[in-house]
C-alpha cells in the first residue's frame, strides 16, 4: 500500500503542476496600463537641450540613445551630447489621460537589467514621483541590503510591487483618490561609467494590472492619445507578449495573443485532467493486483 500512495502522490503532484502552468500563463498584466513592451515607439520622445525640450527618438539632438526591439523590449544609452550625466525618454504629454482603477489594478509588474543607475518616473494627475526605491526594495539581496534614497543601483529587478499602497504611503497628495488619470512617464537613466555613455539601461517589461486573467487589456500608449491625430494605416504597431498583435493595414479581429494563451492553458489543463485519470487507473490497477496476491496467499 505505501507503494501506491508514493506512485499517486507522484502522479498528483505532477497533475498539480500542469494546472500551476495553466493559471499563470492565462495571466493578463497589463490590464491597468501596458507601458512596456512599448506599442509605438512615436510616442516616445527623447530629452535634448533647453527645458523640458523633447525630439523624436534618436534625434539629430537626441541626449539618449535607444533602440526598440522587435519584441517591443527598449534599452536606453546616454549620447555624447548629453549635457547631464542623467536623461530620459518619456511619453508625449497629453491633455486629458485616460483613467486608471488603483481598486482593481493595483500591481505594478517589471522586469529591467542596468549596468549603472537608473530611475522611473511617474506623474500622475500632475504629482511626480519616483519607482526606483520601490522597485528595489522587492529586489533587496545580500548584495544590495539598503534600498536607495533615490536611484536605483546597477542590477537585474523582476517582478511585482503593491504600487496603491506605495502611492497612498509615498504620495500623500494622491492618498484616497481613485481612480486616477493613467500616467506620463519617464525613463531615466544615470551613466556613473569612466565614458560616460557605456552605460544600458533595459526595460523588458513595465505594466499596471493585477493577476486576474479575465480582465481585458488596459490603457494602451500609442498615437491615438494624441487629440486630432489620425494614424497612418500603413503603420505597423510593434507585437508584444502582453498585448494584442495589432497592424493598422488589414488587421485581424480579436486578441491573438490572449487567444494563444487561452489555448495552450486550456491544452495545460486537458494534460492536468488525463494525467489525475491516469494516477487513478493506475492506482486501481496495483490495488486490484496486490488484493489478488494477498487472497492467493491467504488461500495457501
Amino acid at each position: 500500500m505505501k507503494f501506491v500512495r508514493k506512485t499517486a502522490c507522484l502522479l498528483l503532484s505532477t497533475a498539480l503542476l500542469f494546472s500551476a502552468a495553466a493559471i499563470s500563463t492565462a495571466a493578463q498584466e497589463n490590464s491597468g496600463v501596458g507601458i512596456v513592451p512599448i506599442v509605438e515607439p512615436n510616442f516616445w520622445q527623447s530629452e535634448t537641450g533647453g527645458d523640458n525640450a523633447y525630439v523624436e527618438l534618436n534625434g539629430e539632438d537626441a541626449y539618449t540613445i535607444t533602440e526598440v526591439k522587435e519584441n517591443g523590449a527598449i534599452q536606453i544609452r546616454r549620447s555624447a551630447k548629453a549635457k547631464n550625466r542623467w536623461v530620459r525618454i518619456a511619453t508625449m504629454h497629453v491633455e486629458l489621460m485616460p483613467t486608471l482603477d488603483l481598486e482593481k489594478n493595483p500591481y505594478l509588474y517589471f522586469d529591467l537589467t542596468c549596468d549603472t543607475e537608473w530611475n522611473i518616473n511617474f506623474t500622475i494627475n500632475g504629482q511626480p514621483f519616483g519607482l526606483a526605491k520601490l522597485i528595489a526594495t522587492a529586489n533587496m539581496s545580500a548584495q544590495q541590503p539598503i534600498a536607495p534614497a533615490y536611484d536605483g543601483k546597477a542590477g537585474t529587478y523582476q517582478g511585482k510591487v503593491n504600487l496603491k499602497e506605495f502611492i497612498e504611503k509615498e504620495v500623500p497628495a494622491l492618498a484616497g483618490i481613485n481612480p486616477v488619470m493613467a500616467p506620463h512617464i519617464g525613463l531615466y537613466i544615470v551613466d556613473t561609467t569612466p565614458d560616460g555613455v557605456s552605460g544600458t539601461l533595459t526595460i523588458n517589461k513595465l505594466a499596471i494590472g493585477n493577476d486576474d486573467p479575465n480582465d481585458p487589456e488596459g490603457v494602451r500608449l500609442d498615437m491615438s492619445m494624441i487629440t486630432g491625430y489620425e494614424p497612418d494605416p500603413n503603420v505597423t504597431l510593434i507585437t508584444s507578449p502582453l498585448k494584442t498583435p495589432t497592424t493598422k493595414k488589414d488587421s485581424p479581429s480579436g486578441d491573438g495573443s490572449q487567444n494563444n494563451a487561452d489555448n495552450l492553458a486550456a491544452i495545460l489543463v486537458v494534460v492536468a485532467i488525463v494525467v489525475v485519470a491516469a494516477a487513478i487507473v493506475v492506482a486501481v490497477i496495483i490495488i486490484r493486483k496486490r488484493s489478488g496476491g494477498d487472497s492467493s496467499g491467504s488461500k495457501k
